[in-house]
């Protein structure tokens, strides 16, 4: 297994620690690879202004409001990931959590979550579901987000250029789409043919001026008309023949199409009442 974990605290000046008298207390404890310690201190920044904002992150915004920085302090290193999940649950065990009263750590569970590939719990689901549920991006976030996403993933910076889904990936999306797992699942479709004889028509009723028929005449005729003299031999169509297989396409694009005025009849009048 892969040794490249850490163990970590992120340590305030302005404390002591209570098991190591003379440095500073650490407020929050956490395990990672690569850049994740650098992570916080960043997060930090972009949330400045937000009024989001966890225990870690308002701890991290008083001490510069005082002038202070916090200390980043690798505990263990060359650790597998289940290595440090059980030191990161050793440490918050012993110095407890300020949500729970039980100590001066900032997170907010005993750790031990966000195991690679690993499966949530129902509860753990639930709890998410709940501390998310109503949160939305302000107008400043969503515009900074937008910005950071335009011209990217275009082109061959998209992961997927020049490749293609494999058979095995195609059919675990076609099962996973499939079956009760549909959205459409046990669900009609509107009926369309009753959708548009119901239809409204902006202009139902509303009688064509002279002006606007002229208009209308003047727009297609002439040399604005793509067919301006092209009758008999010059017309783009002349002498040619529709083959069977281009007439059995037309048929099989027809097949389930539903035309706005089916069921009526020459004299019939079309409702114009809005789909309830």
């Amino acid at each position: 297994m892969k040794k490249n974990f850490y163990v970590y605290f992120l340590r305030r000046p302005d404390r002591e620690d209570p098991f190591e008298p003379g440095r500073d207390q650490p407020f929050y404890v956490g395990k990672g690879s690569n850049g994740r310690l650098k992570g916080h201190r960043k997060e930090a920044k972009q949330l400045l202004k937000s009024e989001r904002k966890t225990i870690k992150i308002k701890i991290i915004h008083k001490l510069w409001k005082q002038g202070l920085d916090f200390v980043e302090d690798i505990i263990f290193d060359d650790l597998t990931e289940q290595e440090a999940f059980l030191q990161e649950c050793q440490f918050i065990a012993s110095y407890g959590r300020l949500n729970n009263k039980t100590g001066c750590l900032a997170n907010l569970t005993d750790g031990g979550e966000g195991q690679y590939g690993a499966v949530r719990s129902d509860e753990m689901k639930q709890r998410l579901r709940e501390i998310r549920t109503g949160m939305t991006h302000t107008n400043e976030t969503k515009t900074k987000m937008s910005e950071s996403r335009k011209g990217k993933r275009l082109g061959e910076e998209n992961p997927m250029y020049g490749k293609k889904h494999t058979k095995e990936f195609i059919e675990k999306l076609r099962q996973m789409n499939s079956g009760e797992n549909n959205r459409m699942y046990g669900k009609k479709r509107i009926d369309t043919s009753e959708m548009n004889r119901n239809r409204i028509n902006p202009n139902f009723g509303k009688p064509m001026s002279n002006e606007q028929k002229k208009l209308i005449g003047a727009a297609n005729s002439g040399e604005r008309n793509g067919m301006f003299n092209k009758k008999g031999k010059d017309h783009p169509a002349f002498g040619r023949v529709i083959t069977e297989e281009t007439r059995e396409k037309m048929k099989q694009a027809k097949i389930g199409f539903i035309t706005w005025n089916k069921g009526l009849k020459k004299n019939d009048p079309i409702s114009h009442n809005p789909v309830v």
